[in-house]
C-alpha cells in the first residue's frame, strides 16, 4: 500500500509564490513539531513561533518558518488510490452529497 503527500498552492496567493516543494526532512520537523506541541501546550498555534524571550521556543523558528508549517498542515492530504471508485464509474458519478 502506498501513500503520497500532494501540496498544491493556489494559483495568485502571495504563498504560493514563495513555495518550494516539501522535502522529507520538511515532514519530518513538521511531525515531530506536531510531538513537541503535544508536550509543551500554548494557548495559540502561532506562540510556539514567538520571538518572547520568556515564551520563545527557538527551535521552532530555526527549522521551520510558522507560514510553511501553516500551508503543509492547510493542504497534507494523504490518499490511496485503491479505495477510490474507478474514474467513469456508476460509483463515481453517484457519490452522496455531503450533509444529505
Amino acid at each position: 500500500m502506498m501513500f503520497f503527500l500532494f501540496v498544491i498552492a493556489e494559483e495568485g496567493s502571495k504563498r504560493s509564490k514563495r513555495w518550494h516543494p516539501v522535502q522529507a526532512g520538511d515532514m519530518k520537523v513538521f511531525f515531530a513539531f506536531h510531538v513537541a506541541m503535544g508536550l509543551m501546550h500554548k494557548p495559540a498555534l502561532k506562540n510556539y513561533w514567538s520571538a518572547d524571550p520568556v515564551t520563545q521556543m527557538p527551535f521552532f523558528g530555526e527549522y521551520m518558518s510558522f507560514n510553511s508549517f501553516e500551508l503543509i498542515a492547510q493542504k497534507l492530504h494523504f490518499d490511496n488510490d485503491s479505495w477510490n471508485p474507478p474514474l467513469g464509474s456508476l460509483a463515481m458519478t453517484h457519490l452522496p452529497r455531503s450533509g444529505t
